[in-house]
């Protein structure tokens, strides 16, 4: 059996918040309902044809309660990412292993389009879940080439400003950044020191945030939008 990688982070937080908070899905089987948790739901969507009979089922009903506008709708809305969990593993790693990018781009890239492509779902119509996951996946890949384009600098001294020091390492490097002020007063800067600190950073707003929609959203960089912050590239140890 191959293996599609370890979960990411933000599935990792999903997973722990899905089994303590969501109470599963109830199936109309047509002579009566089944109630399934939400382990019993996963596996169903992972399974294939006559090994998931209620695959489908088990999909309208975590689509329609995600469209639903009611308190629990953001846990509803993790829930339809959560499922469908197996099939963005299997999606990342093709991808980065076609196009030779990071694994935490690719991820973040799908868990966008999944929520993007959630409010257009339809939940009465057959085969709801692979048609949301079919498209998500088809527009990943030119998302992902565009972000390939992306020219990586080898040495940051050369965007650093001219009061910088010269003898700094070439990857001791930190970015801030400063949040502009909110109604209820400043807020804190970030400050990322180094890559594995960039991608739970990342990865933890996704899993933090409960609308998760928006700031996958934000970062994706679609144009122009609201201010979110003032970036700063410099040594660290330099004056700030």
């Amino acid at each position: 059996m191959r293996s599609y990688g370890r979960r990411s982070p933000l599935f990792v937080q999903l997973d722990a918040r899905i089994v303590r908070e969501h109470p599963g899905v109830r199936i109309d089987l047509g002579d009566g309902h089944r109630h399934l948790t939400p382990e019993e739901a996963y596996t169903e969507v992972r399974g294939d044809g006559v090994a998931a009979p209620l695959r489908d089922a088990v999909w309208a009903v975590a689509i329609a309660s995600a469209l639903r506008e009611r308190p629990d709708r953001d846990l509803a809305r993790c829930f339809a990412l959560w499922l469908g969990e197996s099939w963005i593993r299997r999606t990342t790693t093709f991808v980065t292993d076609r196009l030779r990018v990071d694994r935490a781009d690719v991820e973040a890239e799908l868990v966008a389009a999944f929520l993007e492509e959630l409010p257009h779902s339809d939940p009465d119509h057959s085969g709801s879940g692979e048609t949301l996951l079919r498209r998500m996946s088809r527009r990943v890949w030119p998302e992902v080439r565009r972000g390939h384009r992306e020219v990586a600098v080898a040495d940051p001294r050369g965007l650093a400003g001219p009061d910088s020091p010269g003898d700094v390492p070439g990857d001791a490097w930190e970015l801030e950044i400063s949040p502009p002020p909110s109604p209820t007063g400043l807020r804190a800067p970030i400050r990322i020191t180094h890559r594995e600190q960039a991608e739970g950073e990342r990865l933890g707003l996704l899993a933090g945030d409960m609308g998760l929609g928006e700031v996958v959203h934000r970062a994706r960089r679609l144009g122009a939008g609201r201010p979110v912050g003032r970036l700063s590239l410099r040594p660290i140890g330099s004056a700030r």
